[in-house]
């Protein structure tokens, strides 16, 4: 399951870079761009399982959306901090307000895509799991159904042969 969840994130981080390097032949070398993109992908990561494994269990699947929400915007504020963060203290910026600055709508974007691929993946796990579930539970009835004929059906075939090889 981990192997399957760092292919995903090898295929959606690094499969765009990829496919799209052969396009542009002044494009910056592509180690440069993993070493220097590596602080957001783990914010995005962090994000991720943080909305999945923390916020959907404890506040949206067993309270309701008033407790979920609040703290979702709370986190997504946080991660879009962190890569402001990061763009502050990597990269030079222009003197221009933050609000301006043309790379926090494109991180806000990812950071939204992202968190809608967390609430997709979860759901996604959860109503498999409800799923499975209800297969077993099916398969429970159905062999507490079949097990009080099995057990009255020998009896009737034991009593059957008793009454028919007993003497009369």
């Amino acid at each position: 399951r981990v192997l399957l969840h760092a292919l995903g994130w090898c295929t959606i981080l690094i499969g765009p870079m990829v496919l799209d390097y052969d396009q542009h032949p002044d494009a910056p070398d592509p180690i440069y761009i993993l070493y220097s993109s590596a602080p957001y992908w783990a914010i995005m990561i962090g994000l991720f399982y943080a909305n999945t494994h923390w916020l959907i269990p404890r506040h949206f699947v067993t309270t309701n959306l008033r407790h979920y929400l609040p703290r979702l915007g709370m986190l997504l504020l946080a991660a879009m901090a962190l890569t402001l963060l990061v763009d502050f203290t990597h990269f030079s910026i222009a003197e221009e307000p933050w609000f301006w600055y043309e790379p926090v709508y494109d991180h806000g974007i990812l950071l939204l895509f992202t968190l809608g691929l967390s609430v997709a993946y979860k759901f996604t796990a959860l109503w498999f799991e409800n799923e499975r579930l209800k297969k077993a539970a099916e398969l429970q009835l159905l062999k507490s159904q079949v097990n009080p004929h099995f057990l009255f059906n020998t009896l009737n075939t034991l009593y059957s042969l008793a009454h028919s090889k007993s003497d009369k």
